[in-house]
């Protein structure tokens, strides 16, 4: 007999699972479907470290992870002309980008700050918004944007931001590299909106440690002892008419649940052969744009990594060719080596990883000294598949008119829309959906 939950999610990265998380805060039946292993690991692929943010970790009731060393910046953006340092209080930020930017650091700590700020508000206004009309998706998306676009200020572009302070052109890339990495369609014409979310998570950093809920050792921890997390391998789906009904296990288990999270892919590979091949199954995976986000695992001798470099960096390498920008982390293995991850988006049509050699290529711009000594692989090609975009100067929603009910996307497809206050207020949301039945 199948187990029977509220809410079923399939996590694809960091962001579901913290969606998960919350959902089990708030005293919900969730279970969550992901590997330990990538569980732990996801973390370290982030340019911010999420423990080291209050807006994550504060939600969570997990207390804040220490500074190292108050002189090492919790994350960095590196070009070919500069290096910024990004720590989450701004005297510190300020002393850095006043020593590294020669004459331009007013110009950037001011359109750095109106970000800060506007995402501030921003947030408030996305705890305001209803966000869920059960199971009717398209209703559920035009009630979120339209809303989301009704936020003062909220309609404008990070271009017009940029024009109004007047930032040089190679700062403003700087600004829009990470929120690339959140989602590779976003441009200088995409939404203010949404980049002022993006960064009031970077710079959400706070000293001392969160207060309210209990606080647990690890976010796994948190998981496995509330009995969310089944590492268990999914291998179907079931379909009762138009719904998804039923979850099977390579164990054989069972779950049914009234709602599922998971992306239209996920969706599609997991479906019986049948309904796989299926006119309806076929239309479903038609009708959603895609980005996908690489990442490739090395191992690197300790000493090969810069001194001067922060473990988290976003790295503008100035190609003329898509992707122009990487997110490179380093976390240690041993005393005399790390794993240091390279990841980087691309757009629908570009559905390939970097080939090995063009990626090293690229890589030698960034540790010089690996031209003659290549980095042996560590792990194979990590993916991941992103349904949602950004449309130039306004937020985009899909008309979703899929047949599959009671199919949400993943809920990290919200992240580079409406960051992380969208993803707890929908959490909150769902929960308050439950009570009124």
């Amino acid at each position: 007999m199948a187990e029977q939950y509220l809410f079923l999610i399939l996590a694809e990265n960091f962001y579901d699972l913290v969606f998960a998380a919350y959902l089990t805060l708030l005293g919900k039946k969730v279970r969550v479907v992901a590997r330990k292993d990538e569980l732990e690991d996801s973390q370290t692929l982030l340019l911010l470290d999420p423990f080291r943010s209050q807006l994550v970790a504060g939600r969570l009731g997990l207390p804040l992870k220490k500074e190292k060393d108050p002189f090492t910046p919790d994350f960095q953006i590196l070009s070919s002309s500069f290096r910024l340092d990004f720590f989450w209080d701004r005297p510190r930020r300020k002393f850095s980008f006043s020593r590294d930017l020669a004459g331009e650091d007013q110009k950037f700590l001011l359109t750095l700050d109106r970000l800060f700020q506007r995402g501030k508000e921003f947030e408030e206004k996305v705890r305001e918004l209803p966000l869920i009309s059960a199971h009717k998706n398209r209703e559920f998306f035009l009630r979120l944007f339209s809303r989301a676009k009704g936020a003062r200020g909220a309609g404008g572009s990070v271009a017009e931001l940029f024009s109004e302070t007047g930032i040089p052109r190679e700062l403003a890339n700087a600004l829009l590299a990470p929120l690339r990495i959140f989602s590779p369609h976003f441009q200088a014409s995409s939404a203010f909106f949404s980049a002022a979310l993006l960064w009031r998570y970077l710079l959400s950093g706070e000293d001392g440690v969160a207060a309210g809920r209990e606080s647990w050792n690890s976010f796994s921890e948190l998981l496995t002892q509330s009995g969310s997390l089944i590492s268990e391998d999914p291998v179907g789906l079931e379909l009762s008419g138009k719904r998804l009904s039923e979850l099977r296990l390579k164990s054989g288990r069972k779950i049914r649940a009234d709602f599922f999270f998971a992306a239209p892919g996920r969706v599609l590979e997991l479906l019986g052969e049948k309904d796989r091949e299926s006119r309806r199954a076929r239309a479903l995976a038609q009708q959603f744009p895609r980005s996908t986000i690489f990442t490739h695992f090395y191992e690197m001798k300790t000493e090969a990594w810069p001194e001067a470099m922060s473990e988290r960096v976003s790295w503008i390498t100035g190609r003329e060719d898509e992707p122009k920008e990487f997110l490179v982390c380093s976390k240690p293995l041993t005393g005399k080596s790390n794993q240091v991850s390279v990841s980087y988006g691309r757009r629908k049509g570009e559905v390939k990883p970097l080939g090995e050699e063009e990626l090293f290529s690229i890589l030698v711009g960034l540790f010089p000294w690996l031209k003659n000594e290549p980095l042996p692989r560590r792990k194979e090609v990590k993916a991941f598949h992103q349904y949602l975009k950004l449309e130039p100067s306004r937020i985009f929603y899909p008309r979703l008119r899929t047949r599959f009910a009671n199919l949400f996307l993943s809920p990290s497809e919200l992240v580079p829309l409406l960051g992380f206050a969208g993803l707890f207020r929908l959490a909150e949301r769902l929960v308050e959906d439950a009570k009124e039945k």
